[in-house]
This record gives C-alpha cells, structure tokens and sequence, in this order.
C-alpha cells in the first residue's frame, strides 16, 4: 500500500511488480497486496491472498530493508507464514539521515508487534484470525 508520510502516492506493490516484471518475470507469477498502510497489515492481507493460491511457505521470501527486517518477520510469522527474509543491501548514501532514530522506532514497532502477535494467539482459531 502507501504507507502514511510516504514520498509517493504509488502503492509498494505496484512498484515491486513493475520491477520484477522488467526483470523477466511472468506476470501471473507475482501476487501484490496494495491496500496495506503497515506492515501488520500487509502481512494479515498477504495470508488471506496466499490461502487460495498451492504456495509452499518456505519458498516465499521476504524482501525488506535490512532495520526493518525483525519487525515484518515477526509479523508475517504471527499470520501463520513461515517466510524466509533477505534484507536488501542499501549502499551509504541511501541510508536514512536520522539512521538512529529509524532503529529506535523499529525496536518500539518489534516490542509492540509481540504484543500484538501473544493477543493474536490467545484469541485466534490457530490460523491467525479471530475466533469471534
């Protein structure tokens, strides 16, 4: 989707299948999920779309930025995807300027996730939804 205070009002998804897409690979090979604004969000829609499709868990891999890596993990991991994860390498200058900030806000999300994931498993019915 297009996170809050994003630079672009182009959903990620879009973008990462363009990319991949001008790299060769086949259209009706790439799933996108364009409305999540988190990644919370991304992970629990990424679920429901992947429950239709025969994908086996461990050959999806989780592309993200190196600091933010634990957090989507966790989260994907909480919707029941056992997902392998690649930080992507992101050379110096593209590194954000307030570097030490960004880790501070990834290390509140990565507590906060927990939290989040231990309500999840004492409410769901085992495949990441409410049992309500």
């Amino acid at each position: 989707g297009v996170p809050p205070r994003a630079a672009s009002e182009r959903p990620e998804a879009e973008a990462a299948a363009a990319w991949l897409r001008a790299r060769g690979v086949a259209p009706e090979r790439i799933l996108t999920e364009p409305t999540s604004r988190n990644t919370w969000q991304n992970a629990a829609r990424c679920a429901l779309i992947l429950e239709r499709y025969p994908v086996d868990a461990s050959r999806i891999l989780l592309v993200t930025d190196p600091w933010h890596l634990p957090r989507a993990m966790l989260a994907f991991r909480a919707h029941g995807l056992r997902t392998r994860g690649a930080g992507c390498t992101v050379p110096a200058a593209e590194r954000p300027p307030a570097l030490a900030r960004l880790l501070t806000h990834e290390a509140a999300g990565l507590a906060f996730y927990l939290w989040r994931w231990l309500l999840l498993a004492l409410t769901s019915d085992g495949r990441g939804r409410s049992a309500c």
